[in-house]
């Protein structure tokens, strides 16, 4: 009796799981089908987007992926390669070079302090000792260095990359740096002593270093190439300003900007067009779980969970494949305005900089960096090359008022002065979008464009060095290079 009566207990137990099973696995089907459809709509819109915009690339800019932009690399036999040499200058280069040995670390480096003076000045006993430690320190790199003057002004490097987008060991673009910081030291010393014939020869060589990086593969080589090439202004203005007559090394020197100049336009679409493919690559690396997120968005892709999976398959391979396309378009939107006048560029550059910001924050926050940082990074590549090309033109005119002083003993009375025996025209200001100014002082002159701030400020120059002034490009005043009457000339 007592079985029986268990009998039905137990078969209502087993229905009723029957039947929990049964809306549980419809539940579950229901989710997964949704899941499926709404994945399924997401990469339909990324890879919408993904084709677009790899089709109009395709038919606009050939080339433009990272592999071909790698293969079409120039070929350079090393007897044309200037970039062995400044590597084996760098690696000669004690490291108590950079720790500033014998003073006090609270203290700014020397260069740094010797910047904040007038060019025609003469630093004190203290800042000089400190440079000659560093060159003591330096002596066998020194001694490979002045072979450098007549190296090639063309050079490659194989840039190592790391396994993040956006960390990349980039060993060799510091030690591109650390041998300009020694021809800096060394320059700053030859004017002190007044040798001004070596001094030159330092230009020179800083000049060979920026070079030795074209064409600039990305927007971080052409960063750096953009720190030599001003330290390479801040320096020259130093030997002018302590100089009598050097002519020839000056018309030199001269020719080597000029090229630099006609080359300007055409290094800044090499770098942006190297970006934007990077860009393209690591983030398509990405979307396919072949490369670590970590650091970018807090995501780890190499974390084999199944809930990693999941969020992968899910959303983020989408959401990874919308941001490398919004990047890459947004990125061909600023290469599309190199073409456009001078002075219309920064205008640009910043409505695309608002409304890229605007795009990333509608796809998710946590996201915006995705979208967004390759795009922060080609602004602000464009916007400084935009600065050291600006005051590069300066420097030429500078140059050219220079060499008419010498054969005319004075200055001339305005930059037309200039056209058409030492230049062919008065080059516009890349920011006013009006002719570069010069204005007579009591003592020489100056020769300025009125900067990012679009401000007239009738040639007033903010004294630091090249490192600050990367650091802060909205510094207020005029870019702008003076020249001082011989008497007031050290």
């Amino acid at each position: 009796m007592k079985s029986d009566s268990s009998s039905p207990s137990k078969k209502k137990r087993f229905h009723r799981l029957l039947k929990f099973g049964k809306v549980t696995g419809y539940i579950l089907v229901s989710l997964f089908l949704i899941a499926w459809a709404y994945r399924t709509y997401f990469m339909w819109q990324a890879e919408k987007l993904y084709n677009e915009v790899s089709t109009y690339l395709d038919k606009t800019d050939p080339h433009w992926r990272w592999e071909e932009i790698l293969e079409r690399r120039p070929q350079l036999e090393d007897s044309n390669n200037s970039a062995p040499l400044i590597l084996e200058i760098a690696k000669l280069i004690p490291e108590e070079v950079w720790e500033r040995a014998n003073w006090n670390n609270s203290e700014p480096d020397p260069v740094v302090k010797i910047y904040e003076l007038e060019p025609n000045s003469i630093p004190n006993k203290e800042l000089i000792d400190q440079l000659d430690l560093k060159l003591e320190l330096a002596a066998p790199a020194l001694q490979k260095m002045r072979d450098l003057a007549n190296a090639p002004i063309q050079g490659k490097y194989f840039i190592e990359w790391g396994d993040l987008p956006y960390s990349a060991k980039r060993s060799e673009l510091s030690l591109i740096k650390n041998t300009s910081n020694l021809i800096e030291i060394d320059t700053l010393k030859n004017i002190i002593e007044g040798d001004i014939d070596q001094a030159l020869t330092g230009i020179q060589s800083q000049i060979i270093v920026a070079r030795s990086l074209n064409p600039p593969i990305d927007g971080v080589s052409l960063s750096v190439r953009n720190f030599v090439f001003g330290k390479t202004v801040q320096l020259l203005e130093r030997v002018i300003a302590h100089s009598q007559t050097e002519t020839l090394k000056l018309a030199q020197i001269r020719s080597l900007i000029e090229l630099e100049l006609k080359d300007s336009n055409q290094i800044l679409l090499d770098a942006l067009r190297g970006d934007r493919a990077m860009s393209f690559h690591t983030l398509g690396l990405a979307a396919n779980q072949k490369m670590s997120l970590r650091g970018m968005s807090g995501f780890d892709s190499s974390q084999k969970s199944y809930f990693n999976a999941l969020k992968h398959w899910l959303l983020l391979q989408a959401r990874l494949i919308t941001c490398q396309s919004i990047a890459t378009s947004e990125s061909t939107r600023i290469i599309e305005t190199i073409a456009l006048p001078k002075n219309k560029r920064l205008e640009k550059f910043h409505i695309i900089e608002k409304e890229i910001k605007e795009v990333a924050a509608n796809i998710s926050p946590r996201w915006q960096g995705l979208g967004y940082i390759s795009i922060g990074g080609l602004i602000m590549a464009t916007n400084i090359h935009q600065r050291v090309t600006t005051k590069l033109e300066i420097t030429n005119l500078a140059i050219a008022a220079e060499l008419f002083r010498l054969e005319n003993n004075r200055w001339p009375g305005s930059l037309k002065e200039l056209v058409p025996n030492q230049i062919n025209e008065i080059p516009m200001d890349r920011y006013s979008g009006e002719k570069m100014k010069m204005k007579t002082l009591v003592d020489g002159i100056i020769i300025y464009s009125v900067g990012e701030d679009l401000k007239d400020d009738g040639g007033i120059i903010k004294r630091i060095s090249y490192e600050e002034e990367d650091e802060n490009s909205e510094i207020g005043e005029d870019l702008g290079f003076r020249l001082w009457d011989l008497d007031r000339r050290h």
